[in-house]
């Protein structure tokens, strides 16, 4: 069985070969618009293939990191043969860097050791004991004849001191994953006088390697284009004059925890890509692990781990890369038609014109994007040598294209990552209880650095989670500080809830309806309401069900309906007179709907009604901090209001946003209440602030006198004050003006 898969595998080939031959050898059709829908373009078969494999053989579902990977190793071994690529007069050495992340558990080292070993094994072995030898052989005796010409020296001497000098150079390596900048450049050298061969490094978890081969990153920065070193002048037998130009290729890859650590390894990162990586590099990035075979029975894991036919296609393909090895397979120097040329040409043009509206700040992407046709010239190259070809055919370059247009995604799925504070407060949302300091530089690898720096990713955590619905509580307790993070859900007008009972103490249930039905409920006769719902419908603080999205007020004297209409008439409300109202003393009820529902302990819900009392303009009843304080209904004829929803983030105890509010309440010594209400929530501005102040008195009953009074000294305890002559001409006029409206409407 296995000879006739082999057989299969060979004919395969052989038909893929005659195929591409075909295309070779015919003109290639002029470039089309639809050419240019770079979307549609397909990926390189025989990658497909390979990444096929490392998806079954690792149950990982995630291709783009597999495409990166194998292009990569099948760039390898075209730079190792010194294939190059004839574009626009130009010979461009093949050849490939790439970074490569993905999560914990991805099986990154498992899929790179499947292509070293059952993949490209054979090539490796092939070129390291006989293309290798046998071409620097030939070219060190090529070398030692010229010299005898050149130096006139004698041929023994001139045979001997190239042999000497190649041999005293390092050792070959097929790839390395760490080297002295001296070794690198010796390696280089020896390289440069076999003609045959490549550097290849593989930069494993790349955060934390990074800093240990900063000085090699430099110099592969400068082989990258052309496989050219920069020399520096300095008295080193590794830095001696190189004979040619040496392909260099680099593969990094890790995790991204580590390498985006939000410090300095996070720095240095990108200031690599700014200093010239950025243009350089395919980018592989993988941010949530796809399991491939997770819904699989039991049995069918089976069958696939059993299956002997993944392992007798890599025995294939390994065969035919074996074959790549050979000599004859060296220095290809591949070419492409005036057609494909065209089609890398207008590329770099469309690139080129996606740049121009990217924003300024935007260069390592600018650089990435502008740039992606000369990545795509070099791997066409390496597929064009795999599918044995001399001419990279359309396909090729369609195929590369595909590649650099994932990577180019990928990127930007790097440069939009969660940054550190991102991913500090979803950690703490996550976890969905009270956490330490202590944990969170335990859990988290990014969260390390010092004091001030693990302070300052704090604030910016906090900062994220509010703008991102997520509030953070801070306690402590016996001096340790403690911390939980909560995700809010934005209030849905359409389910308000509330729980009804015709019993005072039992039978209550939720009802979730919209709040412009709301009135009608409660203005009936005989019903009895909480905010909150019960365990059993038991209402009693120990049944508390955490979760509400409304408040309730009581005005029991002081405070007239009409004033605190005027008072609230920003906010969406609904009120209505209690039973023992009168046209005298309005006692009244308020009904807010908050921003966000709510799901509070019972002492967190006294704290935070309490917030809420400190912040209105008026007297209310202290008792409705109780989470178990009821209501009864009464048929009065309410009063609707539109307008905002109460912000739950100014009134949530223990959280940066209500401190901050009650510092700036404290700051406010020498205003009643009601000016305090207007001071501290004057978002809208000064002028707002005052005029809004102002309304309100004169919709109380104030003279236009009065209300210019008491205007001034409102604004005297800005922390801002308008100017005498902006005061009159905004503030003031509009006083009057509304003065003279309600005259008007009163005749």
């Amino acid at each position: 069985m296995k000879k006739i898969y082999l057989d299969v595998m060979e004919d395969l080939r052989d038909e893929r070969y005659e195929k591409n031959k075909k295309e070779k050898t015919m003109s290639e059709s002029l470039v089309k618009e639809e050419d240019y829908n770079y979307s549609t373009f397909k990926f390189h078969e025989m990658q497909e293939d390979l990444v096929d494999i490392l998806v079954k053989k690792t149950g990982k579902d995630e291709r783009s990191y597999f495409r990166i990977l194998v292009a990569y190793k099948m760039a390898e071994i075209a730079s190792h043969m010194r294939t190059s690529v004839d574009y626009l007069g130009s010979e461009v050495p093949v050849n490939l860097y790439a970074v490569n992340l993905a999560t914990s558990g991805f099986s990154k080292d498992m899929s790179m050791n499947i292509l070293d070993k059952r993949i490209f094994g054979r090539f490796r072995e092939a070129f390291e004991k006989h293309t290798l030898p046998s071409v620097a052989e030939l070219n060190l005796q090529s070398m030692a004849d010229l010299r005898v010409v050149a130096d006139g020296i004698e041929q023994n001497k001139a045979d001997r001191d190239v042999q000497f000098e190649y041999h005293n150079l390092p050792k070959f390596l097929y790839s390395f994953g760490a080297a002295t900048i001296e070794g690198y450049k010796a390696l280089r050298n020896k390289l440069s006088m076999a003609e045959i061969g490549a550097t290849s490094y593989i930069i494993g978890e790349i955060g934390s390697s990074m800093q240990a081969n900063a000085e090699a990153l430099t110099e592969l920065l400068n082989s990258y284009d052309m496989g050219l070193s920069k020399q520096k002048l300095i008295k080193n037998d590794s830095n001696a004059e190189m004979y040619g130009a040496v392909p260099s290729n680099l593969f990094m890859f890790g995790t991204q925890s580590k390498l985006f650590d939000g410090g300095k390894i996070e720095q240095d990162f990108f200031s690599l890509l700014e200093e010239g990586y950025g243009r350089r590099l395919f980018y592989g990035y993988v941010e949530n692990i796809k399991a491939s075979m997770a819904k699989l029975t039991p049995e069918e894991l089976y069958d696939i781990q059993m299956d002997t036919t993944t392992d007798l296609m890599m025995t294939s393909l390994a065969a035919s890369y074996e074959k790549l090895g050979d000599v004859g397979y060296a220095n290809q120097k591949m070419t492409m038609t005036k057609e494909v040329s065209m089609l890398f040409i207008k590329y770099r043009s469309d690139c080129e014109d996606k740049t121009d509206e990217m924003k300024s700040h935007e260069d390592v992407k600018k650089a990435v994007t502008a740039h992606g046709y000369w990545r795509a010239v070099k791997l066409a190259g390496a597929y064009a040598f795999v599918d044995e070809m001399t001419e990279i055919t359309m396909d090729h370059a369609k195929a590369a294209i595909a590649l650099v247009e994932q990577s180019n995604q990928s990127f930007d799925d790097i440069a939009k990552r969660p940054t550190s504070y991102v991913k500090l407060i979803n950690y703490m949302a996550d976890v969905d209880r009270e956490i330490t300091q202590v944990e969170l530089v335990e859990n988290l690898p990014f969260y390390k650095g010092s004091e001030f720096q693990k302070k300052e990713m704090m604030t910016l955590a906090l900062a994220h989670g509010y703008r991102n619905k997520i509030v953070v509580k801070k306690t402590y307790s016996d001096g340790v500080e403690f911390f939980r993070a909560e995700r809010l859900d934005d209030t849905d007008l359409d389910k308000m809830s509330i729980a009804w009972s015709t019993d005072m103490t039992h039978g209550y249930v939720e009802h979730i309806g919209p709040w412009k039905e709301l009135p009608e409920m409660i203005c009936k006769t005989g019903y009895h309401y909480t905010v909150n719902t019960w365990e059993g419908g038991h209402r009693n603080g120990d049944n508390l069900i955490p979760g509400f999205n409304m408040c309730i007020l009581d005005v029991d004297g002081g405070t007239s309906i009409k004033a605190a209409q005027a008072l609230l008439e920003e906010y969406e409300y609904i009120i209505y007179e209690t039973k023992r109202s009168t046209p005298a003393n309005n006692r009244f009820r308020v009904i807010i709907p908050l921003s966000h529902t709510l799901k509070l302990k019972r002492d967190d819900f006294k704290e935070f009604m309490n917030n809420v009392f400190e912040f209105m303009p008026f007297s209310v009843d202290d008792g409705t901090s109780d989470c178990a304080r009821k209501w009864l209904s009464n048929t009065s004829t309410p009063i609707l209001n539109n307008g905002k929803m109460l912000d739950v983030y100014d009134f949530l105890p223990n959280t940066k946003k209500q401190e901050e509010m009650h510092e700036a309440s404290a700051k406010i010594t020498d205003a009643d209440s009601v000016q305090k209400y207007f001071l501290l929530n004057h978002s809208s501005g000064r002028n707002n602030a005052a005029r809004d102040y102002a309304f309100m008195l004169l919709d109380n009953g104030h003279s236009s006198d009065e209300v210019i009074l008491l205007a001034r000294d409102f604004n005297s305890k800005l922390a801002n004050p308008l100017s005498t002559k902006e005061l009159s001409s905004t503030v003031f006029k509009s006083v009057y003006k509304k003065e003279a409206a309600m005259e008007l409407k009163n005749k």
